[in-house]
Formats: C-alpha cells, sequence, structure tokens
C-alpha cells in the first residue's frame, strides 16, 4: 500500500505510516470487516518487517503459518521437514545410526551396496526384476526408507534429546542432529500451542 501525505504529496515517514495501519486496522475491527481487517493486518506485520530491517525475511511467517491466521499449516510443514530430514537420513544412514547417534530398536546399518551397485538394483526393482538379488535389495531398501523415516520422527518430534549419546567427533552428523532437533522443538511447540487453543 502507497502512503502519501495528501497536502504535500510527499509519501509518509514509517511512524505516520503505521499510524495510518493501525487506524484502519481498529476501523475494520469496529465494523467487524474482519477479512478486510486480516488482509491489511498481514500486509502490517510484513511492514513491521520491513521497518526493522528484516522484510527479506517476511516470507517465513507467511510460510509458517501465515502470520498467525493459518496455525494450522504448522502440521502440514512438519510433514515437509520430516520428509526432507528422512532424505537425508536415508543418505547417510549408516554414518548416523551407526555412528553419530543410535536409537534403540534402529538398526545400526542397513547396505545398499555401493553407488553402482545401488542404481544398478534400484533399476531392477523398478522394473521388478524377481531374481533374489533384487528381492534382498528390495527388502534392504524399503527397510532404509521405513527407518530413516522412523529415526527422523523420533528426532524431529522427541522433547528430550541424549546428548550424552551423540558422538561429536564427526562434526557433520552431530550438526545434522542437533539442527534436526531444534527444528523439531519448534514445530511441536507450535502444534502443541494450535491444540491447546481449540
Amino acid at each position: 500500500m502507497l502512503f502519501v501525505n495528501p497536502e504535500t504529496g510527499k509519501a509518509l515517514n514509517n511512524d505516520e505510516m503505521e499510524s495510518v495501519y493501525e487506524g484502519l486496522l481498529k476501523n475494520f475491527q469496529d465494523r467487524g470487516q474482519l477479512e478486510s481487517y486480516k488482509k491489511l493486518d498481514i500486509e502490517y506485520q510484513k511492514f513491521q518487517w520491513k521497518k526493522a530491517g528484516f522484510g527479506w525475511l517476511a516470507w517465513l511467517p507467511s510460510w509458517w503459518w501465515n502470520f498467525g491466521y493459518d496455525k494450522e499449516y504448522v502440521f502440514f510443514n512438519t510433514i515437509v521437514f520430516i520428509i526432507i530430514f528422512s532424505i537425508v537420513t536415508f543418505r547417510y544412514f549408516n554414518e548416523l545410526s551407526g555412528g553419530v547417534y543410535h536409537i534403540n530398536k534402529v538398526p545400526h546399518t542397513i547396505s545398499l551396496g555401493g553407488k553402482k551397485y545401488f542404481f544398478k538394483h534400484l533399476y531392477d526393482v523398478i522394473r521388478i526384476c524377481q531374481d533374489k538379488v533384487t528381492l534382498q535389495f528390495r527388502r534392504d531398501l524399503f527397510r532404509r526408507i521405513w527407518y530413516s523415516f522412523i529415526y527422523t520422527s523420533i528426532i524431529l518430534l522427541s522433547l528430550t534429546l541424549g546428548f550424552d549419546k551423540i558422538d561429536y567427533d564427526r562434526k557433520f552428523g552431530a550438526t545434522y542432529i542437533i539442527i534436526v532437533y531444534t527444528i523439531g522443538i519448534f514445530c511441536v511447540a507450535y502444534m502443541a500451542n494450535f491444540v491447546l487453543q481449540k
């Protein structure tokens, strides 16, 4: 929204714009114009991010929960995080589960052979090849997909993490585990907030 002083024709400064936003918001609220209030409030919150010097980050609360107007987005975004992190975990499963941070009842390793072996047999799985090697590879592939999902979900959705069990000598893996856990804390907190407000 462009704010111009009708007398001078000059753009309003930030304080004047803030007053206009607040006046309009109060007007919409008093008249019960909730949809107009919502649209203007979202614009106002973007303006506040820009005023604080973080305008380039305003997409984050918009994507996360539409500035508080669509709190259920948090559940979808948590699923997105689980999928993204499960893909990374799948790639480094043996290193993470077997060396960096082990979770009880999750295998230490699930071998899929080397890169050439993996892609050769993945192609056979896609072709629905039925030889014994491919059947074993298929079992191992689906076990690794499943346990990558379980491993990621446990770390992301846990309220506590055994920090003393992390091997900090493996810097990439330890950093990854801590990032997943930290993002998970935010997801769980926002989901709990959504449930408690219902």
